[in-house]
């Protein structure tokens, strides 16, 4: 219930029934943030100075892959709140 209220507060979407799909693919993307902040996923949380290695190292595809599908969430999100279409009111 927290989740749809948040979500009709702040992007206009209405989640009836917990199935909805941003609201799956939110609990999806908090999920990967968690797993991504915990001292066992990476290395790279143990040993911050190893970022400076350059090239494409896993724990930098894998932030990377996820700031992809964050950004695509909230920009639809963002864009359902401007255009309306969430609320059914299109402004």
């Amino acid at each position: 219930y927290s989740a749809s209220a948040v979500l009709s507060a702040t992007f206009g979407l209405h989640c009836r029934t917990g199935q909805e799909p941003e609201l799956k693919a939110l609990h999806a993307n908090l999920e990967k943030l968690v797993h991504l902040g915990t001292p066992n996923a990476s290395i790279l949380n143990v040993f911050p100075f190893l970022d400076w290695i350059p090239g494409p190292m896993p724990w930098r595809t894998a932030a990377q892959s996820y700031r992809k599908k964050d950004n695509a969430l909230y920009s639809k999100l963002i864009n359902y709140a401007l255009t309306g279409e969430a609320s059914g009111m299109n402004t």
